[in-house]
């Protein structure tokens, strides 16, 4: 409809008429339910309405379709992007759904959650006569700003969505409204499926579920709290049918339903550049829902108003107008109080007692002061998911982040809030829930289990398949273990590890669809050679030296091969070839240690098998985390506009494939940079790779410096660290070296790894989405006690020699080898790209920059010192000149 040539006034009155018509247009159900109009407003304005019936549609879909018709205007290509997962389809959901409809755990849950609770009519029982015409209205409003800033700093402090206060609010008001202390309302719910792509899914993903709560007074400042657990402990049950849950209790449980949207990808740019958006906006948006329940009530974030706005819809012939008012004024008060409220617990120094107890009792420490850095006591990514998971008990809406960032128990407890009281189970945490065991049907004899590969476990994969030669994510490990080689010793603890550890009996299944799975065998006999080696000291050496780059057969379980080399009566030289993507770093410590400790004890019992919840649910958490919009979104703002920095060319050397060095750290220097560290509130970690970064920036002459580094995603659960593997991830890092200290710099560094902590489980993605960004180098930081354990606890492991690969030109690995009392920064290259000479070259530049900081540990990260510029000098008299 062209209105070009009407005033303004008179198009606003077009459009009205035309949604005030369509109110009462049937939509004819035997054809696609929806209707678009377009009002041209002139000056390159356009008026875009939509009507659907709700069947088809959710608020997120729309908000996609919406987003999809924006960007189709902009001239951008439609259709989804080399990151997004194809469609799984709507009966995806629709299987899920009846599945969880015949399942009679779902069935008896419901019944025990609702038990006690009456049903909550506000309108009264209507039975099965409904009214023969509805009568809408709305009472409409927006939260002040104030109150608004108000309630997000409260749920910050409570570790709480912002969501829980506003369903908090809701029930408190329910609760006045009907005088009762128990109450059940409606809470729309999201079904989506957990696959890759179920967030950019387009259908009706929507179930009403009953939520029950009791309000008591006394217990209002606990009440956010309270319902945030119970909502949790709906989720594995929200995909239930409504229908049956009624049928099952006897009829109607509620007639108010609580509704809170913010839809995001409003205003999400996607792939989109910002000044291509910025031609094609969006200015605002209003709408008409209307529901079959009597009264509800709808908080929902205006991203175009930048407003948080609350509405109670209601069918005034069955609620009155000054009921939905005054249940309106009930829900503002509420507001009003929680915004207010301070901390209703045993008082601060009660809840910096029992959170100081948990990080002590996790780091090993007796005691923990309430102002007392953490991180220097020994707190770090393993040891905060324990905590967390401990902690949660008590603040369930704690985040890794918060462990992170707060560094001193007292502002963790300020970060925290008060401890809340949860009513019943909760829901695991992320990484933590039992995924669905897959169906056996079809795949090969032995195999007792199937789960997708990781993003991080493919990518592994796939660089190896490219140039097996190169062997990167192939590894080899030999360790020095002093005591005599018993081979059916030996045989037996292998076998006792083997059927310990489901990651050591996977094969791969590359051409599986919808994508590539491990599959899980039942029984596999280690690859175990035994070689007497007295009289030749050079064997071990020499298998370590051909098992690199001999490749593995993917389609058979067991992707690791060990040999045990004789050196010596008392001694022998235990080697592992494996390849990356079934072990981390840390989960290899595991192995070693348990393995060793069971030699050494000449022990025939059988270890614990697989920890319920361990690796297979990781994997499909992992899966989850990938399709994410808003983690894909984070890390294409982190790649934005960085091409990937390239190395300057080195003449090759004609050597080996691989170069490797070794800058190490002398104690003295290695105490005086824990001190600067120390200095400024953070982990050593942080100060090494500001060093890293500022190499980097050295080398390659661009001060936007992007490495990645490693990170893991593990579950967040008490034994999280005794979990065996690959739960690794290499996240971008992108910094740029400006005029900042050394103090700034790392400040810097922490904070961006902070940021990241909820994005950690998804797989970044460079020019395709099955491969990393264009990483310069990778970092790794480690720190693995468990060798210490294997070294001192009976284990007698003596040395080791480790050779380990990446797809990256150069991997720089902070740690300490057992028998070594340095730390050292231990650098693997691509001899192809970086020769020896120029590897040899880097430590002395690493070196170079570590002593700057002992030297100016507050002075400005581009200085130049003359040992630095000797060595940045003599790594470009070695670059081939530019054409």
């Amino acid at each position: 409809m062209d209105l070009a040539g009407l005033s303004a006034e008179a198009q606003d009155r077009a459009v009205l008429e035309w949604v005030e018509a369509e109110k009462g247009r049937p939509l004819d159900l035997g054809r696609p339910p929806l209707r678009f109009c377009a009002h041209l407003r002139g000056s390159g304005r356009v008026n875009l309405a939509f009507s659907f019936h709700h069947l088809i549609l959710d608020g997120w879909s729309v908000a996609l379709v919406i987003e999809e018709i924006r960007a189709r205007c902009a001239g951008v290509s439609a259709g989804p992007d080399a990151d997004t997962p194809p469609d799984p389809g709507y009966g995806t959901y629709v299987a899920l759904e009846r599945e969880s409809a015949r399942r009679t755990e779902d069935r008896d849950a419901w019944h025990t959650l609702l038990d006690g609770f009456p049903a909550t009519l506000v309108a009264g029982h209507l039975g099965s006569a409904q009214p023969e015409a509805i009568e809408t209205a709305a009472v409409e409003l927006d939260v002040p700003p104030g109150l608004e800033e108000r309630l997000r700093l409260r749920a910050a402090a409570l570790g709480l969505p912002l969501k829980s206060l506003y369903l908090a609010a809701h029930c408190a008001a329910l609760a006045d409204l009907t005088g009762r202390s128990r109450v059940v309302t409606g809470l729309v719910g999201n079904g989506r499926p957990e696959v890759p792509g179920g967030s950019e899914m387009v259908g009706l993903f929507l179930n009403t579920l009953p939520l029950p709560v009791e309000v008591r007074e006394a217990d209002d400042a606990e009440l956010p709290a309270a319902v945030f657990a119970r909502e949790r402990e709906l989720v594995p049950l929200q995909r239930f049918p409504l229908a049956d849950i009624e049928r099952q209790q006897g009829g109607a449980l509620f007639d108010v339903v609580f509704n809170y949207t913010d839809f995001h990808s409003y205003t999400a740019a996607g792939d989109t550049a910002a000044a291509t958006r910025d031609a094609v906006t969006i200015e605002h948006a209003r709408y008409f829902e209307l529901t079959s329940f009597p009264m509800t009530v709808h908080v929902h974030r205006d991203h175009f108003a930048g407003a948080m706005q609350l509405a109670v819809c209601h069918d005034r012939g069955r609620i009155k107008t000054s009921t939905a008012e005054q249940f309106l004024g009930e829900f503002l008060a509420a507001l009003e109080r929680y915004a207010e409220q301070e901390p209703a617990d045993g008082g601060p120094d009660e809840a910096e007692r029992a959170v100081a107890a948990v990080i002590a009792k996790v780091v090993g420490a007796e005691t923990l002061g309430a102002e007392e850095n953490y991180l220097d006591a020994g707190v770090d990514s393993i040891s905060s998911i324990r905590i967390l998971a401990k902690l949660r008990k008590q603040f369930p809406g704690a985040a890794l982040r918060d462990v992170m960032e707060a560094r001193t128990v007292r502002a963790l407890v300020r970060r925290l809030g008060a401890p809340a009281p949860v009513a019943g189970a909760t829901r695991p945490a992320a990484g933590t829930e039992r995924a669905p065991v897959a169906s056996l049907d079809g795949l090969p004899p032995g195999v007792v289990d199937a789960y997708p590969l990781t993003a991080t476990q493919l990518r592994m994969i796939r660089a190896t398949m490219r140039d097996p030669e190169q062997s990167a994510y192939h590894d080899v490990f030999a360790y020095t273990v002093a005591l005599p080689l018993d081979e059916p010793r030996l045989r037996a603890a292998l076998r006792r590890t083997t059927a310990a550890c489901d990651t050591l009996r996977i094969a791969v299944d590359l051409a599986a669809t919808p994508g590539p799975r491990q599959l899980v065998y039942g029984a596999v006999e280690p690859e175990l050679t035994v070689f007497q080696a007295e009289n030749d000291p050079a064997a071990a050496d020499a298998w370590f030296d051909q098992e690199r780059g001999s490749g593995f057969h993917w389609d058979r379980p067991g992707l690791i091969r060990f040999a045990a080399h004789r050196t010596a009566p008392d001694r022998f030289v235990l080697s592992l070839s494996f390849h990356h993507a079934i072990v981390d770093g840390w989960s290899l410590s595991l192995l070693v240690r348990d393995l060793l400790l069971s030699y050494a004890e000449q022990t025939d019992a059988v270890l614990p098998g697989p920890k319920p919840g361990s690796f297979r649910d990781y994997a499909t958490a992992e899966t989850a985390a990938y399709a994410s919009v808003e983690s894909r979104a984070f890390w294409r703002d982190v790649l934005a506009g960085h091409c990937g920095a390239s190395w300057p060319h080195y003449p090759s050397d004609g050597g080996s494939r691989w170069a490797e060095a070794t800058a190490v750290i002398p104690p003295a220097t290695e105490d005086r940079l824990r001190e600067i560290a120390r200095s400024t509130g953070h982990p050593l970690k942080y100060l090494l790779l500001a060093a890293h970064l500022r190499v980097l920036a050295l080398v390659t002459g661009e001060p936007d410096v992007l490495t990645g580094t490693f990170t893991h995603g593990r579950p967040e659960r008490d034994d999280t660290e005794e979990l065996v593997g690959m739960f690794l991830n290499f996240q971008p890092h992108r910094v740029r070296i400006a005029d900042q200290t050394w103090p700034e710099l790392t400040e810097q560094v922490f904070a961006f790894e902070m940021r990241a902590l909820a994005h950690r489980r998804c797989a970044a993605s460079g020019d395709g989405r099955d491969d990393w960004p264009r990483y310069p180098a990778l970092f790794n930081y480690t720190d693995f006690p468990a060798y210490t354990d294997a070294a001192q606890g009976g284990g007698h492991l003596v040395g080791v020699r480790w050779f380990e690969h990446t797809h990256a030109p150069l991997l720089a690995t902070v740690g300490r080898a057992p028998e070594e009392s340095a730390l050292e920064i231990t650098l693997n290259a691509d001899g192809r790209l970086l020769p020896q000479h120029v590897v040899d070259d880097l430590a002395r530049l690493y070196e170079a920059v570590l002593a700057q900081i002992t030297e100016t540990p507050d002075g400005l990260v581009r200085d130049v010192t003359d040992r630095i510029r000797t060595c940045v000098d003599g790594l470009g008299a070695r670059r081939v000149p530019s054409a």
